[in-house]
């Protein structure tokens, strides 16, 4: 069982990312110093304010629902219930949203860092769109 604290000692002809993905799976933080991963704190985010910044990233680059539905492959169903807050975007649909809108995981998930270099040039302008 992984918790918050644990330091994981691995050697230099493992595979870490396997493990820094296992982790981040089970919602946890973590970093990596030396041969060591340590495990930060667990990562909770609610599921309203990602909807809510999914659709603000998804005007800023001016698509419909539709439209970025498409664009990522997946029914427009999904999309919406991932911007109603109802779902989250996992796995290859998250890397795939992050690819799309030039964004992190952790941005997207958490709000944590920034969206990217072109955002603060599109927040601004935003009043073309959202007057």
């Amino acid at each position: 069982m992984i918790k918050e604290g644990d330091k994981i000692r691995f050697f230099e002809d493992t595979n870490v990312g396997s493990y820094v993905r296992f982790i981040e799976s089970k919602g946890f933080n973590c970093y990596i110093k030396g041969f060591y991963i340590f495990v930060g704190e667990k990562n909770t985010y609610d599921k309203k304010t990602i909807g809510s910044r999914i659709k603000r990233m998804r005007e800023l680059i001016y698509f419909g629902r539709g439209e970025m539905a498409k664009e990522l492959g997946i029914s427009q169903a999904e999309y919406d219930s991932w911007e109603a807050g109802k779902e989250v975007p996992e796995g290859k649909n998250l890397k795939a949203f992050c690819e799309l809108t030039n964004s992190t995981k952790d941005y997207v998930l958490y709000g944590k860092g920034k969206w990217n270099s072109d955002a603060d040039s599109l927040l601004e302008a935003s009043w073309i769109k959202n007057p």
